[in-house]
C-alpha cells in the first residue's frame, strides 16, 4: 500500500453559491489536518472543493505537515470552458506546492460528466443522475461514448 489517507472537503460549491465548508478558517483547516496526521495516522490527504484558493491553502498546510497532497478540484455546474479554466488554475497551484518539496497528486476528475454542463442530458447534476439511472442502456452507452476523452 502506498499510504494511508482520507478526503478533506474545502467547500464544494452548489448552484446557489453555497459551499459545504462554512465558515472557512485556515487555522481550523490546519488544525484539522494535524488531527488527520497525528490522530488518524494518515500519510496523505485528498483535498476536494471548488475554490482554487482554498485548495491551495489547505495543500500548503498539509504539505507543511509532511502529508502527501492529492489536489482534487471538485466543481459543479460549470461549462466545459469554465471547468478547463478552473483545472488550469488548480494545476498551477498544485505545481507550486509540489515545487516547494511536497508529494502532490493532481486529480482532474470527479464525476465530471455528471457535474459539468453539456456532457449528458439534464439541467443539473440531479437531473443528469436521474437520466443516467433511468434511460435505456443503449441511449446511456451512446451518450457516454460521445463524452470527450481529453
Amino acid at each position: 500500500m502506498r499510504g494511508k489517507g482520507i478526503s478533506y472537503d474545502t467547500g464544494f460549491i452548489n448552484k446557489y453559491g453555497d459551499t459545504t465548508h462554512e465558515p472557512w478558517d485556515p487555522d481550523v483547516v490546519a488544525r484539522d489536518l494535524r488531527v488527520i496526521r497525528d490522530e488518524l495516522h494518515c500519510t496523505a490527504v485528498r483535498l476536494t472543493g471548488g475554490h482554487p484558493e482554498r485548495l491551495e491553502t489547505a495543500a500548503r498546510s498539509a504539505a507543511e505537515l509532511g502529508l502527501e497532497v492529492w489536489f482534487s478540484p471538485f466543481t459543479g455546474e460549470l461549462t466545459p470552458e469554465e471547468l478547463l479554466a478552473v483545472l488550469a488554475d488548480c494545476a498551477e497551484r498544485a505545481e507550486g506546492v509540489r515545487r516547494r518539496g511536497a508529494e502532490v497528486v493532481f486529480v482532474t476528475g470527479a464525476e465530471l460528466s455528471l457535474f459539468t454542463t453539456g456532457f449528458l442530458p439534464g439541467a443539473d447534476g440531479h437531473e443528469r443522475t436521474r437520466w443516467l439511472l433511468s434511460a435505456p442502456r443503449d441511449e446511456v452507452g451512446a451518450a457516454l461514448a460521445a463524452v470527450p476523452g481529453g
